[in-house]
């Protein structure tokens, strides 16, 4: 616990020096908006109350993802970008190590700030690439029933989390922009009101279009 309050004030400091980087920095800004799918990695649980206490492992439906950014470029190669995040997933069902499905009833969204720093080259060209690394703190949203199962978690915490990103940007003219992106998404969990509190990390991978304008 007191590492991650640690982690969260270290997040908390470092998105605000960056905000504050981006508010003053003497360059032209962005403002962009992306919409896409996003595909949760199956996730490992240890249940204390299922009879025998078991292992297992739950699916999720593809959910979707939405992001809201500002940006600003501190150099024509670094770009410093503040951004808003929501993704949603619907929990499918559980296998046991038995072979054993169970069907389970629930949704996991999380609400995200995120500082990233990107990496863009130098190009005149209409068609370039960027990469993109991202820390943050993510509010979780979770909860899941098993059916006819004592098997549950609901879950309300503020977690770290980390995401790296890399996209295309197709520039429409001096101020709009096409953006398409792949993104790796990673919350480390440690749910607390369930019966399976075993440390887990949270990972997606999302794939959005989006537009960004040039203010």
């Amino acid at each position: 616990m007191l590492m991650k309050k640690r982690s969260l004030r270290v997040c908390f400091a470092l998105f605000c020096t960056l905000f504050l980087s981006v508010c003053f920095a003497n360059q032209p800004y962005t403002i962009g908006a992306q919409y896409g799918v996003n595909f949760v990695s199956d996730y490992d649980f240890n249940s204390q109350t299922l009879d025998p206490k078991t292992k297992g492992t739950s699916s999720f439906s593809p959910g979707f993802f939405t992001q809201a950014s500002l940006a600003r470029q501190i150099y024509p190669w670094y770009v410093i970008q503040l951004s808003a995040e929501y993704q949603s997933n619907n929990t499918r069902a559980a296998q046991l190590p038995s072979g054993e499905n169970i069907t389970l009833y629930g949704n996991w969204s999380s609400y995200s700030l995120l500082a990233i720093s990107i990496l863009q080259p130098v190009s005149p060209k209409r068609v370039s690439p960027y990469f993109g690394v991202g820390l943050g703190a993510s509010y979780m949203d979770a909860y899941t029933k098993g059916e006819d199962v004592n098997f549950y978690i609901d879950d309300h915490s503020v977690y770290f989390v980390w995401q790296v990103e890399a996209g295309i940007k197709t520039r429409i003219n001096e101020r709009l922009s096409v953006v398409t992106q792949v993104q790796f998404f990673d919350i480390d969990v440690t749910h607390e009101n369930t019966n399976s509190n075993q440390p887990r990390q949270y990972q997606n991978t999302a794939v959005t279009i989006g537009l960004n304008y040039q203010v």
